[in-house]
């Protein structure tokens, strides 16, 4: 039923154009003085009011068709998009954190990918994507993400500037605390995002 209403415009129009062809010129045919004539007028009429129907369809269905491929283009960039987010908080959990300012801004990069998705694909390929629950609830969750993330950055930025001031300081204990604090946060992090990611998803695949 819904593949039905999607394509009523076409269907209309050759309805409206039928209609006014019996209603305004049917009326005005002679078809017992000068029947070949009239039969030949009508048929040319309702021929031409098929083919405007039918170049209104294909265009209809190829746009269609156009659309369905950006929705799955743009879909398999989100899910590549979000999956990334994850490896790489995966992989910084598991190893010393060796560039922490490249850490920040690839998060960064990612999670901006992720809102001009929201952005870009909410009026036209996804209608009411960006005001969805899952969409804001995972823009809060990647937020809170970067935010913890940098948190972390401008305290190791401190640790070693205050090295710099007092050699006492053991940095690498330092930081390692840091790191580890950030591990913690980042696990119960992960365990919100990882479903919310899903959820998204999930969503999205609804349209396409």
């Amino acid at each position: 039923m819904r593949k039905i209403f999607s394509y009523s415009g076409p269907i209309i129009l050759l309805i409206v154009l039928l209609l006014l062809i019996y209603f305004f010129l049917f009326p005005y045919l002679d078809f017992t003085n000068n029947k070949e004539k009239s039969i030949a007028i009508l048929t040319s009429l309702v021929g031409l009011c098929f083919g405007v129907f039918q170049v209104y369809l294909n265009t209809l269905v190829q746009s269609k068709r156009e659309k369905s491929k950006l929705r799955h283009l743009e879909y398999k960039e989100l899910v590549n998009n979000l999956n990334s987010i994850q490896e790489i908080l995966n992989a910084n959990m598991i190893q010393d954190i060796s560039n922490v300012h490249g850490l920040v801004n690839s998060l960064m990069n990612r999670i901006n990918n992720y809102i001009a998705f929201i952005s870009y694909n909410d009026s036209y390929l996804f209608s009411g994507l960006k005001d969805s629950d899952s969409a804001k609830k995972l823009r809060s969750i990647l937020n809170s993400i970067l935010e913890r993330t940098d948190k972390m950055r401008k305290a190791i930025d401190d640790i070693l500037k205050s090295e710099v001031t007092n050699s006492s300081i053991d940095s690498d204990f330092v930081q390692k605390i840091e790191e580890l604090n950030w591990h913690n946060d980042m696990r119960q992090m992960l365990n919100e995002f990882i479903p919310a990611k899903y959820d998204l998803v999930k969503k999205v695949q609804k349209s396409i």
